[in-house]
């Protein structure tokens, strides 16, 4: 298949993608390459908060099974955003491949276990239905933030009830919370997210952090996807970023070869001291 040309789902497809992006009989997602989406909600913020009940939005981006898991929930707006996070790493993942898939979040039905301790979700585990088959997707609870992780053209046996033994295939994932400076905020933003993941890198290859730089190019599509150079090379890793209030947070996958080096603890709290200040990691995977 050519450039510029579509799949059997309509999607167009980067030129590394256009052999191999379709859904098995199973509805499975099958991809040349593997592709990691997250995506982070501060809870906390003025827009989180009641989002519930309102009807329109519910109606606009849920599905009717979504709805009602919301509605019928002691934590309703945490549900909602553990949905939406599902719904948009997922999309974040696929997106990468296929220049023409939906972003419409109704196209992405999130079919989720939510697991509980002491009457508060702590994780969640399933499925994100999307326009090219099913990804599995992995929720993540603090009292501050909600994260969701996905992944596409992995194994059909690293499955999201099984994401703890997903450092066999060099994914990581962590949390940082963007320090409070006079620069504006996008800026920090940015920073906070590019120097963790950087960080996360280096302690992963044993490398100087200085060699690793997180870049976009732009294409006739637009800004890209961020991609991993080492020493000026693009390296196959993939990444995917986000930010939301004070909170950034990031996906890694780093090959097989490196992922017996990738896990430093499950969800491990960890403070150092950085050049601005206290930092504080919530989660590093």
């Amino acid at each position: 298949m050519t450039p510029g040309r579509k799949n059997r789902h309509g999607l167009t497809l980067l030129p590394a993608d256009r052999k191999a992006v379709n859904a098995d009989d199973k509805g499975s997602i099958c991809m040349q390459r593997r592709l990691i989406g997250n995506d982070i909600v501060d809870l906390k913020t003025e827009d989180a908060r009641g989002k519930a009940g309102d009807a329109r939005f519910m109606a606009r981006v849920f599905s009717f099974a979504e709805q009602a898991a919301i509605r019928h929930s002691t934590h309703a707006d945490t549900l909602l955003w553990a949905f939406w996070a599902a719904k948009e790493a997922a999309y974040k993942a696929l997106s990468k491949a296929a220049l023409g898939v939906s972003s419409a979040p109704r196209r992405y039905p999130a079919a989720m276990d939510f697991h509980y301790r002491k009457n508060r979700p702590e994780t969640g585990t399933g499925e994100v239905s999307t326009p090219m088959g099913a990804v599995p997707v992995r929720i993540f609870f603090n009292a501050e933030w909600v994260h969701g992780v996905a992944w596409a053209g992995f194994p059909k046996n690293l499955r999201s009830d099984s994401f703890d033994a997903s450092i066999r295939y060099g994914i990581s994932y962590g949390i940082r919370e963007i320090p409070p400076d006079r620069r504006p905020i996008s800026i920090r933003e940015s920073a906070a997210v590019r120097t963790a993941v950087t960080e996360r890198i280096s302690e992963v290859l044993n490398m100087n952090p200085d060699d690793i730089s997180i870049r976009r190019k732009t294409g006739p599509h637009g800004l890209g996807p961020p991609m991993v150079f080492i020493k000026g090379k693009k390296t196959p890793m993939d990444i995917s970023l986000s930010h939301d209030g004070r909170f950034a947070a990031y996906a890694l996958y780093n090959g097989e070869r490196a992922a017996h080096r990738s896990m430093s603890g499950f969800a491990r709290v960890a403070e150092t001291a950085g050049a601005v200040g206290p930092r504080k990691e919530f989660l590093t995977v």
